[in-house]
């Protein structure tokens, strides 16, 4: 097993429920815990707080409702 001593694990998560013949309706979240990279030690200087190689975003998380309405089926 590998050692990585700034990992960072994140959660994603969706659900739906089907409402009748035609309409769905979604409720999810990416980065379920709002986890934020490690702070560019010379962010201030350079005007980036976290590093432009992070392997994930810097916005941290989203969360959505989302309906969905098929018309033909």
């Amino acid at each position: 097993m590998a050692y990585f001593p700034n990992a960072e694990l994140l959660f994603d998560i969706e659900g739906g429920l089907r409402l009748g013949d035609a309409m769905t309706l979604r409720v999810g979240g990416q980065n379920l815990f709002d986890t934020y990279p490690q702070k560019n030690p010379n962010g201030e200087v350079a005007g980036l707080i976290y590093p432009e190689s992070s392997p994930f975003g810097f916005n941290g998380g989203f969360y959505y409702l989302r309906a969905t309405w098929e018309w033909l089926r």
